[in-house]
C-alpha cells in the first residue's frame, strides 16, 4: 500500500520516469518543488510553504570559464577591495554586477580593450543614473590583470 502523503503534496511520475513531489498549499497557485519526502529538508520547506512563505529558488548559476568576464567579475567579488566595501556599498555594487555578468559575463577579457569596453559595454548605459560609477576610469581596482585573468 503506498505511503500517505502530508496534506498539499502531489506526487507523480513525468514523462521521463522520475517522480516529482510539489507541493501546492492552496491548490490554485503554482507549484511548489519540494526535496525527497522524509529529509529534514522537505521538513524545512514543508514548514515554509505552510506558513505561506515562498521558499528561495535554487541558485543555478554556472561556474565561469577562465578568461572570461564572468571570471573577472567572480575574482573582483571575493578580493579583498570587495570584501572591505561596506555591505550597503555591496548591494548598490550587486545589480550593477549582476547584470553585466548576465549580459556579458560570457564574452572573453582576451580581446577587451578600454575602447571597446567604452562603446561595447558601458555605452549602453550611459543614460542610466549612477553612469559614473560604470566608468573604466573611476575603477582602476577592476582591471582584468589585477585579478589573474588576461
Amino acid at each position: 500500500m503506498p505511503r500517505k502523503l502530508p496534506p498539499f503534496v502531489e506526487r507523480w511520475r513525468d514523462r521521463h520516469g522520475k517522480v516529482r513531489i510539489y507541493g501546492r498549499p492552496d491548490r490554485k497557485g503554482p507549484r511548489i518543488p519540494l526535496p525527497d519526502l522524509g529529509t529534514e529538508e522537505f521538513k524545512k520547506v514543508y514548514g515554509q510553504m505552510l506558513m505561506g512563505e515562498r521558499p528561495h529558488a535554487r541558485e543555478r548559476r554556472l561556474q565561469a570559464l577562465p578568461g572570461t568576464v564572468g571570471a573577472l567579475i567572480a575574482s573582483y567579488m571575493k578580493s579583498p577591495a570587495y570584501i572591505r566595501l561596506r555591505e550597503t556599498t555591496k548591494k548598490g555594487y550587486a545589480s550593477r554586477i549582476e547584470l553585466l555578468r548576465t549580459r556579458h559575463g560570457h564574452r572573453s577579457v582576451s580581446g577587451l580593450t578600454r575602447e571597446r569596453i567604452e562603446k561595447g559595454i558601458l555605452q549602453a548605459y550611459s543614460d542610466r543614473p549612477g553612469r559614473g560609477s560604470l566608468n573604466p576610469e573611476d575603477a582602476p581596482h577592476i582591471s582584468p590583470s589585477r585579478h589573474g585573468v588576461g
